[in-house]
């Protein structure tokens, strides 16, 4: 896509592909193109000593700015997001504050330009974070990724199709919200350590598949409340021992597993948030987990369905 253009063409052909984009990384650049762009950026913007005229040039090249640094955060990044960012350019010591304040507000103002997926309020740093969830999914984590997403297609017989249309989902509600993006290749380690767990009711859970438990963990997490709580621990427990080997039981986990994403993307998107996560914990969650704890598997399960449908006609989610 970008072979053989000037600077001045990559601009004006990722601005018009970033209008048909959710994120960034929607773009689909390899990382041969991301070497060819960083060329074209580095022969031009790399010759600029003026350090006025260097920030106004990475402003006017604002689409291609924003796609290096969420392309550098999906091929490149590891332990200094900035080093390999700053390196293309000729500044002083003195100035890298400046250029990277200019990159940040470079990037925010693209977003919003384009009207790309903000994220508000994610974990890790405040504005790399969402520069590397725009990119999808680091490198270094992509192999705990697809150790979490077969693990769960193997346990669970969910379409590797239904993984791949939810990714987006799936990465920014459990390996950045849940964990944080920082901590991702922890995953496995923090996993293992959620073992013989017991409530009342004698349950025993020691399985590091229950990763997609999308509006309760959410719920937890907007609550404060720990990734190996009692009730996430049971419903979890519920749906891996029981709901599964029901006759409707794979049917509704992966009907959910196809809505769930999206009605926790809406309850993000309302500035009310924490208010309606309390609301769910209130009036269902709490009330689901007792059910559990008295082994009533009916009432519980009754409880979780009406939750799930009051929210897709709340947020206009359809089931099919």
């Amino acid at each position: 896509m970008l072979a053989n253009l000037t600077l001045v063409d990559i601009e004006k052909e990722l601005s018009n592909k970033l209008r048909e984009c959710e994120l960034v990384s929607d773009l689909r650049l390899t990382y041969e193109e991301l070497c060819i762009l960083e060329r074209s950026y580095k022969e031009i913007l790399g010759k600029f000593d003026d350090i006025n005229f260097l920030v106004s040039s990475i402003k006017s090249f604002e689409a291609t700015t924003t796609t290096i640094l969420v392309y550098e955060a999906l091929y490149k990044y590891r332990k200094s997001f900035w080093d390999n960012i700053i390196g293309l350019l000729n500044i002083e010591s003195k100035d890298v504050n400046l250029i990277k304040d200019t990159f940040v507000s470079v990037f925010n103002s693209t977003i919003r330009k384009y009207k790309l997926k903000i994220f508000k309020d994610v974990g890790g740093y405040k504005n790399i974070t969402p520069m590397i969830s725009h990119s999808g999914v680091p490198n270094s984590s992509l192999s705990t990724l697809f150790e979490i997403a077969t693990e769960f297609t193997d346990i669970k017989d969910i379409w590797p199709e239904e993984i791949i249309e939810n990714i987006k989902y799936f990465i920014r509600y459990k390996v950045d919200k849940t964990i944080g993006w920082i901590q991702a290749n922890e995953y496995k380690t923090q996993a293992r350590k959620i073992s013989n767990y017991s409530t009342t009711s004698s349950y025993s859970y020691e399985s590091s598949s229950g990763v997609l438990c999308f509006i309760t963990t959410a719920t937890c997490v907007a609550l404060n409340k720990e990734d190996d709580c009692e009730e996430l621990l049971a419903f979890k427990h519920y749906r891996d021992t029981v709901l599964i080997y029901e006759s409707d039981g794979t049917e509704l986990i992966r009907e959910y597993y196809r809505i769930a994403p999206r009605i926790v993307e809406a309850i993000e998107s309302n500035e009310n948030s924490k208010q309606l996560y309390q609301k769910l914990w209130n009036d269902y969650i709490v009330e689901g987990y007792e059910y559990l704890l008295k082994n009533d598997m009916m009432k519980a399960k009754e409880t979780y369905i009406n939750m799930v449908l009051s929210l897709c006609k709340k947020y206009d989610v359809v089931i099919v």
